[in-house]
């Protein structure tokens, strides 16, 4: 689980070995009837991705009992057959699981797979330093040797004949192309070590911390004005149903003169001068109020 304690040691002591790791946590379950099978699945999921350098099965401490998904067939086939290095961290010290025997490498603990796979940044820079510093101090001795020949060849071929004085030339011209070399392969050293230092530099976690926030805070903002034209175009959209709608109740329909008839009796609305005889009583509804009327008469469309 990525909430346990044994992959939070593992990622505490290796963001505190080397800062710029990059950790990729694959959760499953490493107890029961299903842990064994999650686990194959997820070391199968690794190789295919191949973009991950080792594998590190975490686990804290447990009973005998609880260490059975370590021994199954198929996880080991699984480790044996992966392409990318397994190590093997259940933390338990004394007891021995056949995980342990297939993996490429067994850690007592999750922690002390950290140590183990993880160098030290600062202590690889140091070590970097000090082989750029022994090749530098070795060149320079390389150099002074070569004058010291250079400067003894002048010596013994100096009183030879003129005709020598060509390759007294050619012997300078040599040295010189010989010390220009040494300098460009000091100086190329130079540039790899500050590129790297660079890189160093830019994969600080505080560095990636505030590019991430950065990032956050654009797309909140995002979002918020997304999320308010959607209200403002929904806000348009439910005005303008309102006004429709308000023109064709019939309540609008009775502000402009119109009258609604019922029968009083039964309530029925009277659609036709024939839905109703003369002396039945009716009930007009107006935009405000109503009428109780008694039908007189009752006249037809079309009649003379």
């Amino acid at each position: 689980s990525p909430r346990g304690a044994a992959v939070h040691d593992f990622i505490r002591i290796a963001r505190r070995r080397f800062p710029q790791i990059r950790l990729a946590v694959y959760p499953v379950a490493v107890q029961g009837e299903q842990a064994a099978e999650e686990m194959v699945d997820a070391i199968s999921l690794i190789n295919k991705k191949l973009t991950t350098d080792i594998i590190v099965l975490c686990r804290g401490g447990g009973s005998l009992e609880d260490l059975q998904p370590f021994n199954d067939e198929q996880l080991a086939r699984a480790i044996f057959n992966s392409k990318i290095p397994v190590v093997s961290a259940v933390g338990h010290e004394i007891d021995f699981t056949i995980a342990d025997f297939v993996s490429d490498l067994r850690a007592p603990t999750p922690s002390g797979a950290a140590e183990v796979v993880l160098p030290d940044a600062d202590t690889l820079k140091e070590k970097t330093i000090s082989l750029h510093d022994r090749l530098v101090r070795l060149m320079e001795r390389q150099l002074d040797h070569l004058e010291d020949r250079l400067a003894l060849l002048k010596q013994v071929l100096g009183d030879l004949s003129s005709p020598l004085s060509g390759l007294f030339l050619r012997v300078d011209q040599q040295g010189i192309f010989l010390v220009r070399s040494m300098e460009n392969i000091l100086a190329a050293d130079r540039q790899r070590i500050n590129r790297l230092q660079l890189r160093l530099e830019r994969n600080n976690p505080e560095s990636l911390r505030q590019v991430s926030i950065g990032r956050l805070t654009a797309l909140q903002k995002r979002l918020v004005r997304a999320a308010h034209q959607i209200l403002l175009s929904r806000a348009q959209s439910l005005k303008q149903q309102s006004i429709l709608l308000e023109a064709v109740s019939p309540q609008a329909t009775l502000a402009r003169g119109y009258a609604v008839v019922r029968k009083k009796q039964t309530g029925e609305i009277v659609l036709d001068s024939r839905d109703i005889n003369p002396g039945e009583q009716a009930r007009i509804l107006l935009y405000r109020g109503q009428l109780d009327v008694t039908v007189e008469s009752c006249s037809y469309e079309g009649e003379t």
